[in-house]
């Protein structure tokens, strides 16, 4: 990688986070904080001693991530980049590396129609289905079906969910448009 690059930190560290996915290291804190330093030293520097890494660098803009709904974690435990992490980092790295490579890392499968499938399959889907005027949206199951943490913003999620319908809107899964309706307003209720 280029260390030369011109991005804000936060982009910086998510493809660190992503490089060490691929080599498929754990992301603990440590393991981010060497490799930050290994890919980007003038980033990552302290300002008076150089050959050592900042960590308070790091954890600033582990922060404006975790803020973000990019990744979620904590220095305790691991850090994973969340759904909307991978997408921000495949815009990302269109900007970085350009059309080329741009073209080689995006999937031939939408990831949003594949999250559409995923969420017709699974067990809370089913219970709308069967029961729409009962149907009672639960916090805890929309975000484990959509990979989100309970650290992870009420908006963040109602954004990524207003993605979603609207995919399923273009792709006429009606039931699809109203059980997502229904978390919308229902975390829109919650977040009040």
């Amino acid at each position: 990688m280029n260390n030369k690059i011109d991005l804000p930190t936060v982009e910086i560290v998510l493809l660190c986070m992503e490089s060490l996915v691929k080599n498929r290291k754990k992301c603990s804190f440590g393991e981010l904080i060497k490799e930050c330093f290994k890919l980007y030293p003038s980033v990552f520097a302290l300002t008076d001693v150089p050959k050592w890494p900042d960590t308070l660098k790091l954890d600033r803009a582990l922060r404006g991530l975790r803020e973000k709904g990019y990744i979620s974690g904590s220095p305790v435990t691991y850090y994973t980049i969340t759904n909307l992490g991978y997408r921000v980092l495949d815009s990302l790295k269109y900007k970085v590396y350009g059309n080329t490579i741009g073209q080689e890392i995006r999937s031939t499968r939408s990831p949003d129609l594949l999250l559409l499938q995923k969420i017709k399959k699974s067990e809370d889907f089913n219970r709308y289905l069967n029961g729409k005027t009962d149907f009672r949206p639960n916090n805890m199951r929309i975000r484990e079906v959509i990979k989100f943490t309970l650290e992870t913003p009420s908006q963040i999620i109602i954004t990524f969910l207003t993605h979603l319908r609207k995919t399923a809107e273009k792709k006429k899964f009606d039931d699809l448009i109203d059980y997502i309706q229904k978390y919308e307003k229902f975390l829109s209720i919650r977040k009040l």
